[in-house]
């Protein structure tokens, strides 16, 4: 069970939480300072192959250098946080 055991080595955490990482690993990346992630992780029905049981397709805004190393640095701050953090489930009432 590969995916069972790479989806309980993830970290389940709130969805603020989950953003609040997901900005402060890319500001330690971004150049500018200004790149902004403009969405929640939004999650997923089921969890991916990896595990991950959000969608890593995040909006984001670029900062006054813009373009590519806004872009790369989003999307290794994604990966990253993605292999270490989940959000927690929603209990349904």
């Amino acid at each position: 069970m590969k995916r069972g055991n790479q989806e309980m080595n993830r970290q389940f955490v709130s969805g603020d939480e989950l953003h609040r990482i997901l900005s402060d690993q890319l500001h330690k990346r971004d150049r500018c300072g200004e790149c902004r992630f403009t969405q929640f992780p939004t999650p997923l029905r089921e969890p991916d192959e990896s595990g991950c049981n959000w969608s890593q397709d995040l909006i984001q805004r670029f900062g006054r250098n813009g373009g590519d190393s806004c872009a790369q640095a989003a999307s290794q701050t994604i990966t990253e946080v993605a292999a270490h953090f989940n959000p927690a489930p929603v209990p349904i009432h």
